[in-house]
């Protein structure tokens, strides 16, 4: 595959050689994210094309809706403009691979005008369309020129949308030995800003990356991460003798559709794969306390209270509770808990019944924080704790006390280990889950090296 070679002159005149190409075809799609229905050819495109046939191929919103782009079949020619970073590589390129023939040309050009806060977006056309199998003639700041892949690839990149549902949970069960039922599918993928990137051969799905969309806060500004979960290759087709495979394509695809910020939890042996392909490195290291729950004696001062959403006191007193801790860790990285959160993490979780208690001094009725937890055998799994630093003895004081009523003879919870310091006092004991949380350096804006520190428990994993 060519690397895209730059024209002598400008864009301009790459696109209207391009345009000299396509001056014979009989029908080219038109594509742009405008409102208008209707578009004005540029004056570079020959004048023989006022007769030509031109379709609008997507609606005006191109959030990631699959099945709406339709023209038609003798098209053999595609121009693409107005394009702002808002808009999906993959979905609009792995399309026009399936309507236009093999070889066929193609021009994008990058809206000058357009709200594009993603750094290094453009880049990521040339990248997406190479992995798709494009044969990119030249790329610059204003747009490109590419044609669709003249030979079969080993695999197709797609978008996953609902139609691929059975067979990324088939992938699943064969990957992880478990069963991703259609109802943790749905609340994964279905409930949330979220989305994936899947390999197909032959129609069947051999790899997926999903990526699940959190808010976030970092160095106290508000911000988005995407979060890895499910990255599968099939046993099949692992360790193919390229030197990026299929694992790659999904991942790196998967990086720079859904990024730039991007953490996950891996294990040793995938971190080290990470790192191999320049995808990450090690920021964090995840540890995992333990306290004997017989072990503490009940704190009368305060009491346990079952958290209810429905009460527009409990409402008030969590997020007063939330937005203390988020101010107390504003120089670090912290995953947003507020209520809309909550309630989908814990209280819409189609398996697992959490626990959750809030913690107040019984005296002045003020919270001290709160705890949320389930039973994992004979434990209790603490998945969150919000509340300041401060608190932190005392909810785990809270959580031994919720161990014993539950006839539970242990607590444990992850955390990062920077913040171990806060439970000293309460004497855990520690062990090494192998979990590391990486910094995505892939795709870098400057923010990267910030995605340390980070606040984290059990509840910030897909799989806990």
């Amino acid at each position: 595959m060519n690397a895209p070679q730059a024209y002598n002159g400008s864009f301009h005149a790459a696109r209207t050689s391009a345009f000299e190409v396509l001056r014979a075809v009989d029908s080219v799609y038109v594509w742009s994210p405008s409102e208008s229905t209707t578009d004005t050819l540029p004056a570079p495109f020959p004048s023989r094309t006022a007769s030509m046939s031109t379709t609008l191929l997507f609606d005006a919103s191109m959030r990631c809706h699959m099945g709406i782009l339709s023209a038609k079949r003798d098209a053999i020619a595609a121009w693409l403009h107005g394009i702002t970073d808002s808009v999906n590589p993959l979905q609009v390129l792995s399309k026009l691979c399936d309507l236009l023939p093999p070889n066929s040309p193609i021009v994008w050009q990058y809206n000058e005008n357009g709200a594009c806060g993603t750094h290094g977006w453009r880049s990521f056309w040339v990248s997406c369309a190479q992995r798709l199998g494009f044969d990119v003639e030249f790329h610059g700041f204003m747009g490109g020129v590419a044609r669709t892949p003249s030979l079969p690839l080993g695999w197709m990149l797609y978008l996953a949308n609902n139609r691929d549902t059975e067979d990324i949970r088939d992938l699943f069960s064969i990957v992880f030995g478990g069963v991703l039922s259609p109802e943790l599918y749905q609340w994964k993928y279905g409930d949330t800003a979220a989305g994936s990137v899947i390999a197909r051969v032959n129609g069947k799905v051999i790899a997926h990356c999903g990526a699940l969309m959190r808010r976030i806060t970092i160095l106290g500004a508000q911000s988005q991460a995407a979060q890895l979960v499910d990255v599968m290759v099939h046993p099949d087709y692992r360790g193919i003798l390229r030197r990026r495979g299929v694992f790659f394509d999904v991942t790196a695809t998967t990086i720079e559709i859904f990024g730039p910020l991007a953490f996950g939890f891996p294990n040793s042996r995938h971190l080290k794969l990470g790192q191999k392909h320049g995808f990450y490195e090690p920021a964090d290291k995840v540890i995992e306390l333990q306290w004997v729950a017989s072990k503490f004696k009940r704190n009368l001062q305060y009491s346990l209270v079952s958290l209810d959403f429905s009460l527009s006191n409990h409402r008030r007193q969590y997020e007063k509770v939330w937005q203390a801790m988020s101010n107390e860790l504003k120089e670090n990285v912290v995953g947003v808990r507020d209520i809309n959160w909550i309630e989908y993490r814990y209280i819409r979780h189609p398996h697992h019944r959490h626990l959750l208690y809030a913690v107040i001094n019984r005296w002045t009725g003020v919270w001290k924080g709160v705890v949320i937890a389930r039973k994992e055998d004979r434990h209790l799994l603490v998945l969150d704790w919000i509340g300041s630093m401060r608190a932190l003895p005392t909810l785990v004081d809270a959580a031994a006390h919720i161990a014993t009523t539950e006839d539970l003879s242990a607590v444990t919870t992850w955390i990062d280990e920077g913040f171990a310091r806060f439970f000293e006092s309460s004497q855990p004991k520690i062990i090494d889950p192998d979990v590391t949380v990486p910094t995505i350096i892939w795709c870098q804006d400057g923010r990267e090296s910030h995605l340390r520190n980070w606040w984290l428990s059990p509840g910030d994993s897909d799989f806990r």
